[in-house]
């Protein structure tokens, strides 16, 4: 088990010659603070959609946050600090793309109104590599209640159909129109605008968002808000968060499906802090709840692997 999910989160290293490296680029898809570019001994400052070579290195500050991608490739660093981008290039490329994180995405989808398609596995490294591919799952409605001055269920709603289209770019845009029109913080419109990260790809951006929008207990959507945050914590490889919000979001529900997901999500927070006794034990827990489930069966590779 230990074997499995240390291959799950680092993956093996893939060799490039530095000509293959330097031939490729990823394009800086979003960012917050401040990213650059080394180039010899100064630094460069990158604007959204720069072309970054695989083996450059790149520095983020201002409390910053930086999304790269080269098609399914997709890089995730969510932390201040200096990066050599060649070995994140590597391991992100010769990542297993497991379907274990499909399951719950899914079910994040179904509680927040997700009736988009899957687009396919994406190969994710942030400080190793991950890959999750996010099902097709049912939507639910808002409610005014969840909404706050500036925000109405029929704007979310119309997010939502943009959304379901496919039309990310133009719901990420309504999404934050809307914010921008609001006398108050809108919970409801900033979890929609982290869902729609998340479908995006942008797993840093849409884990700020989900932290940042604060649903309170007393929402109907706090519970899915907390695995949303914990799913996203674990591919940017933020244990302390992910453990932090399974354990909160499963004392905050009685859905037996969503206290699975939560567990799962906890059990991999814990191997990644590297408590993998206590990690076993969840994960066999969550089998113990549901074996019959995707995510029960998921859990159960893992004990075998």
């Amino acid at each position: 088990m230990e074997k499995f999910i240390r291959t799950l989160i680092v993956g093996a290293t893939l060799l490039l010659t530095p000509w293959a490296l330097s031939a490729q680029t990823l394009t800086l898809d979003d960012f917050d603070g401040t990213v650059e570019l080394k180039a010899g001994s100064a630094w460069k400052n990158l604007d959204l959609g720069a072309k970054v070579p695989y083996d450059a290195t790149i520095r983020i500050s201002g409390h910053g946050l930086a999304e790269l991608f080269d098609g399914p490739v997709r890089i995730h660093l969510s932390k201040d600090g200096a990066y050599q981008l060649s070995a994140l290039v590597s391991k992100a490329r010769n990542s297993s793309t497991p379907s274990l994180l499909s399951q719950t995405a899914g079910k994040v989808g179904m509680m927040l109104g997700d009736k988009s398609q899957a687009k396919g596995p994406v190969q994710v490294a942030n400080m190793g590599a991950r890959g999750a591919q996010v099902d097709p799952s049912a939507g639910v409605t808002w409610s005014e209640d969840d909404a706050a001055p500036g925000a109405s269920s029929s704007a979310l709603s119309d997010i939502e159909t943009l959304a379901a289209s496919g039309k990310l770019d133009q719901a990420l845009a309504k999404t934050a129109t809307a914010l921008k029109a609001a006398d108050a913080n809108v919970p409801a419109l900033r979890l929609m605008k982290a869902r729609i990260l998340a479908q995006m790809g942008r797993s840093a951006s849409a884990l700020r968002e989900a932290v940042a929008a604060a649903v309170p207990v007393t929402s109907a959507y706090y519970p899915a808000s907390l695995l949303l945050i914990s799913t996203q914590a674990v591919l940017v490889e933020d244990w302390d968060t992910a453990l932090a919000s399974s354990r909160d979001g499963r004392k905050a529900t009685q859905d037996p499906d969503l206290i699975q997901n939560l567990d799962l999500m906890q059990a991999l927070a814990l191997q990644g802090q590297g408590q993998s006794q206590a990690a076993k034990d969840l994960l066999q827990q969550v089998v113990n709840e549901d074996p019959t489930s995707g995510v029960g069966q998921q859990a159960a590779k893992l004990l075998k692997s």
